[in-house]
């Protein structure tokens, strides 16, 4: 099997199983850090959390680990907008600076 008919595969397979399962991934943000699709991260370990447009007219959080360059977006089903990412960053801020001296929030 060639690598691109895995893919094929894997992702097909991924999906039904998903969709057998009724599986649902959630966005968690708490004071501890970020969690979605099974992966968590620890706040000690980001240096943004942030948003930007990654489609036309779509805003969408993303932030970037300690010591990679890269912006991992974060999906959420209904795109958030301006005033409840203000509101999150907001809440976030006092909560979190003071405790993480490297983490940049906005």
């Amino acid at each position: 099997m060639t690598g691109g008919a895995g893919l094929f595969l894997y992702a097909g397979g991924a999906l039904a199983f998903g969709w057998l399962t009724n599986k649902t991934d959630r966005l968690m943000i708490t004071d501890e850090g970020i969690e979605y699709f099974g992966k968590f991260t620890n706040w000690d370990r980001i240096n943004w959390l942030s948003f930007g447009c990654k489609r036309k007219g779509e805003l969408m959080l993303f932030y970037q680990r300690a010591g990679l360059g890269f912006d991992r977006y974060l999906p959420v089903t209904k795109p958030l907008s301006e005033v409840e990412i203000d509101a999150l960053f907001q809440e976030l801020k006092p909560a979190l600076e003071p405790r993480y001296q490297n983490l940049r929030i906005g």
